[in-house]
C-alpha cells in the first residue's frame, strides 16, 4: 500500500509548479494579456494555472461557435447570392449610411 502524501507537500509542490509555470509563461508567451498580468502582479502565481485552463476553455468555446457561424454565413451568402450586412458599422443603423 503506498504511503499518503501530507497536504503539506502537496500544497507545497504546488506552489513550485504554479510559480515555474507562471515565470514560463511570462518567458514564452510574454505578449498575452495573462504574462503582462502576471508581470504587474507576480504574487498571483498561484492561481495562474487555474485562470489559463479557464482562458483555454474560453478560447476553444470562442472557436467552436465562431467557425459554424461562419460557416453558416458562408454557405448562407453562396445560396441566396447576396451579402450579409456583417460589415455594416452600428452607428449606420441608427443615424443612416
Amino acid at each position: 500500500m503506498p504511503s499518503p502524501v501530507s497536504v503539506e507537500v502537496v500544497i507545497g509542490l504546488y506552489l513550485v509548479l504554479a510559480f515555474f509555470f507562471s515565470a514560463l509563461l511570462v518567458r514564452f508567451f510574454g505578449q498575452s494579456s495573462l504574462s503582462k498580468s502576471i508581470r504587474r502582479h507576480f504574487y498571483i502565481f498561484p492561481a495562474i494555472p487555474l485562470i489559463a485552463i479557464v482562458v483555454l476553455l474560453l478560447k476553444m468555446l470562442w472557436y467552436l461557435i465562431l467557425y459554424p457561424t461562419r460557416l453558416l454565413r458562408f454557405l448562407f451568402e453562396k445560396l441566396s447570392g447576396k451579402k450579409t450586412f456583417r460589415k455594416r458599422k452600428y452607428h449606420a443603423f441608427f443615424f443612416g449610411s
